[in-house]
């Protein structure tokens, strides 16, 4: 689904959590998923928590690159919209 595609059907989707379950939040997974949640955020009044999945593929290529398992790799991630800010380091 295409971007331009996305955002009305979320907005919708929005607007039908407020009328049916108005204390809800929505789960947003989709890609990208920071223009679709601040869209959401912007233009209704439905709670939502964007999710992406790149953080943790960024932590097991850290993981990775540094030759640790990615269990003792803790990776705290922070922005929005997007890039993310990364900070990480190795828990013993």
């Amino acid at each position: 689904m295409r971007l331009e595609e996305t955002i009305p059907a979320a907005i919708a989707i929005a607007g039908e959590m407020q009328s049916a379950c108005p204390n809800a939040w929505l789960l947003n997974f989709t890609n990208p998923s920071g223009i679709v949640t601040e869209a959401l955020l912007k233009h209704t009044h439905t709670k939502v928590f964007g999710l992406c999945s790149v953080p943790i593929s960024i932590k097991m290529g850290i993981a990775k690159a540094l030759g640790v398992p990615h269990e003792r790799l803790s990776v705290d991630v922070s922005g929005r919209p997007e890039p993310p800010v990364f900070r990480h380091r190795l828990v013993p």
